[in-house]
């Protein structure tokens, strides 16, 4: 019942628009775009600086059990 009224409200606030007295001229959505561009080229770098810790921390989880020569390393849990 509460997401039917939040719908409903939604509708209604679309359906009737009051009046807007403001301007946004062609340099107002560049300047968004630009926005959008940017974020997404921090989160495309951000992703490519952190790339070998993300894969390390998903990808290779040790086991109770298993021995450093079954791992492929010599022991050393050092990170490069």
């Amino acid at each position: 019942m509460s997401c039917y009224c939040s719908i409903m409200m939604l509708c209604m606030v679309v359906a009737c628009p009051s009046d807007a007295y403001a301007y946004l001229d062609p340099g107002t959505g560049s300047m968004m775009l630009q926005g959008l561009l940017a974020a997404f080229a921090a989160f495309v770098t951000a992703i490519g600086i952190y790339w070998r810790r993300i894969k390390t921390f998903l990808g290779r989880r040790k086991k109770a059990g298993d021995s450093p020569a079954e791992q492929g390393t010599d022991g050393n849990s050092e990170m490069r």
